[in-house]
């Protein structure tokens, strides 16, 4: 592969096969049913959004994936290792960690909810220093009735976060979209 250079935040086409999971995925389970609807709605409309992944130091032309490791296991059963990839390289990391935290959303409703989360930070400045790279609140979540998930959110704290906001709180509140509850016959 040639060398080309990259500048951050990019979004450029890489081979599967130069794709490499994180060893830090805190995901360590998969559920195979949400694989295979990715994989079909991969195969129905194509990858929607790219990958995050981060220039590997020891592996030329190699990227880490740093979010969409769901997407890149869907993506590897559905193409082959030369199958071209759409992907975010961030190479801004150096001096912040990817997290990965889990929230556990519940429908305590008898009957199917599509909702959107929506973010709240405390201290309210302190939203500007939080940077999702994945969030279960960039898009529309369907829960059927009781149903509970656990929903990820992979982000990274801004390195220039001021002392003095030692802890950061992120809440969710989930509003139910508009027109998509079924009304009676």
């Amino acid at each position: 592969m040639e060398q080309q250079q990259i500048t951050k935040n990019e979004i450029i086409h890489v081979a599967l096969k130069d794709l490499y999971p994180s060893n830090n995925n805190v995901r360590g389970f998969m559920d195979e049913s949400n694989i295979v609807d990715l994989m079909n709605s991969i195969a129905q409309v194509g990858l929607l959004t790219p990958l995050i992944v981060q220039e590997l130091d020891d592996v030329e032309g190699g990227f880490v994936v740093v979010a969409g490791h769901r997407r890149l296991e869907a993506l590897t059963r559905l193409h082959s290792d030369d199958w071209l990839v759409p992907v975010l390289v961030r190479n801004d990391f150096d001096d912040c960690a990817v997290t990965q935290v889990m929230y556990e959303v519940r429908n305590t409703l008898d009957r199917p909810v599509t909702g959107q989360a929506v973010p709240s930070y405390g201290p309210q400045r302190a939203g500007q220093y939080f940077k999702k790279l994945e969030c279960f609140c960039f898009q529309q979540q369907t829960l059927g009735p009781h149903e509970t998930r656990l929903m990820p959110v992979v982000f990274v704290i801004d390195p220039q976060l001021p002392e003095d906001l030692g802890t950061i709180t992120l809440s969710y509140t989930f509003f139910e979209v508009a027109g998509t509850q079924k009304r009676p016959g």
